[in-house]
């Protein structure tokens, strides 16, 4: 922790509240956890490449952009909106594509470190169990692989991207993914545009990796909606 002070203070009729303010500051590189990150690049070759030194703290793969035949408009979730947000922070300067980590595809084992054979079955074969967790009518009329390959294969890119920005975090301090935060599934279920509990699956990880030093996560859902799949999980 440092502190700053201020030049300037609100003007006042007390002479004595003439005084510099003296508040706290504080930067992200403090939130890092270096003993922690450097036993976690082993523990995450399937999830993501570790990235190199000119590289930033944000997650991203194009794949995160789900577009099928204009249905995703039939949902009022701008399920094309990552890209968006890439050529926004692109446009201010603010990063380049290249500094971003680009994560793998989830793999069912992955997945089965929170949810349940049964569910991840029943997601990865059935396009009625994807029509229902997206609250997408029409794709339960769609073949099966139509449906994974536009729909859950991009899902699963979402959960290594959370799993590895919790990661870098302990690196850096701070790390976004540019995606994710599919707060709605649980174990055996999904809903509401959420197939998996990347965040749950992320935390589990983390723990695992670091050798029991991470113990506590805070996660603060800034969501409208209450984040019922990640609180089922925690509780189960």
């Amino acid at each position: 922790m440092s502190y700053r002070q201020y030049d300037s203070y609100p003007p006042s009729d007390d002479d004595s509240l003439h005084e510099p303010a003296i508040v706290p500051t504080w930067t992200f590189a403090e939130c890092a956890k270096p003993e922690v990150a450097a036993v976690l690049p082993k523990h995450y070759v399937d999830v993501a490449p570790w990235p190199k030194s000119n590289m930033l703290p944000m997650v991203y793969h194009k794949k995160y952009n789900i577009s099928f035949l204009g249905l995703e408009k039939l949902h009022p979730f701008d399920s094309c909106k990552y890209v968006k947000i890439l050529k926004q922070l692109c446009s201010e300067r603010h990063l380049k594509r290249s500094q971003l980590v680009k994560p793998k595809m989830a793999s069912h084992q992955i997945l089965l470190d929170v949810h349940t054979p049964e569910y991840i079955r029943s997601i990865h074969t059935s396009s009625k169990t994807v029509a229902r967790v997206t609250e997408l009518a029409p794709l339960a009329a769609l073949p099966n692989c139509l449906v994974q390959w536009r729909v859950v294969k991009p899902m699963r890119y979402h959960v290594c991207g959370t799993m590895m920005a919790a990661a870098l975090a302990m690196q850096y301090g701070w790390a976004i993914n540019i995606g994710g935060g599919m707060h709605h599934a649980y174990s055996e279920n999904g809903m509401g545009w959420c197939p998996f509990d990347d965040i749950m699956l992320a935390c589990r990880r983390l723990r695992r990796a670091s050798g029991g030093a991470v113990r506590k996560v805070l996660y603060i859902d800034l969501d409208v909606h209450q984040g019922n799949g990640v609180e089922r999980d925690k509780m189960t």
